[in-house]
């Protein structure tokens, strides 16, 4: 799995090529002004680029600001409404920049630059999440409505944009975004089992089994379902559960004894025959 710092570096690559890219006009044809409201806006939007470049976020705010006052018809308003919520993201202000993503998403529903905007307001909730690396208690164990957030959003971009040129680094967010909610539940999974509570252990374990198996679903997480179904007094959900590991882990350690189980236990559950009449 790859760390969030490597993503967000990956990501940052990419969005500061898309910039350059975006601003490459920024030649000696750009200081030529067009008269007119189209070639103010156009010379003003591309100076709020060198200086977003450039990391000067006050003035390159001011201009875009101007040019996204620009009549509806002029295509620079628009996008200058895109790049004053990028100018809110390059400097870690995350919620801010969602709300503006989404502005944007709402008014230009038909507008080329959908895909990114799309994946930026997706990518603001995935910074705000807590990095291991510099909080304790882990950030697994705590709460988990931003990760969920974050999940939402970059499941429905690479949904809605899977061959976005920013599909493959949403991807490994999502993966990343999952593997903390995986672990969440199967700490609190950890959490009943010291406190004897075998059917909310097996109900966490359930749930992240069936939403995150690319995590969760290994030998020892369903063997311990099996088990926990069986000490809660739940003889037909262990016996799915080792029907499961039988199924996906056919050259597991517990084979053999998770075959008896299953065996005697659909001896239990089989209905029983009528006895039979005496006449």
């Amino acid at each position: 799995m790859m760390s969030r710092k490597i993503v967000s570096r990956l990501s940052a690559c990419a969005i500061t090529l898309l910039l350059m890219l975006t601003s490459a006009c920024v030649t000696a044809e750009t200081l030529k002004v067009k008269p007119g409201v189209e070639g103010t806006a156009r010379s003003n939007y591309y100076q709020a680029m060198v200086e977003l470049k450039g990391a000067n976020y006050i003035q390159a705010n001011t201009l875009f600001t101007l040019v996204a006052r620009s009549p509806s018809y002029v295509k620079y308003g628009a996008l200058a409404q895109l790049r004053l919520a990028d100018v809110l993201f390059m400097q870690g202000r995350y919620r801010a920049a969602i709300v503006k993503y989404s502005a944007f998403i709402a008014q230009h529903p038909s507008n080329p630059n959908m895909p990114y905007a799309r994946f930026r307001a997706a990518q603001g909730y995935y910074e705000q999440l807590p990095s291991d690396l510099f909080i304790l208690p882990p950030a697994h164990e705590g709460d988990q409505t931003l990760t969920h957030e974050a999940r939402r959003e970059l499941a429905r971009f690479l949904r809605d944009f899977p061959i976005s040129r920013f599909a493959s680094t949403a991807e490994k967010m999502l993966d990343e975004t999952e593997h903390m909610l995986c672990r969440h539940e199967l700490y609190v999974a950890d959490f009943y089992e010291k406190r004897d509570k075998p059917e909310a252990v097996a109900w966490r374990l359930k749930g992240a089994i069936d939403t995150y198996p690319k995590c969760a679903l290994t030998k020892e997480n369903v063997l311990r379902l099996g088990e926990s179904y069986a000490k809660g007094g739940n003889p037909a959900d262990a016996a799915a559960a080792y029907a499961l590991y039988l199924e996906k882990f056919p050259q597991g350690a517990e084979r053999a004894r998770l075959e008896e189980k299953l065996r005697q236990l659909k001896e239990k559950l089989a209905p029983k025959a009528p006895p039979k009449s005496s006449d």
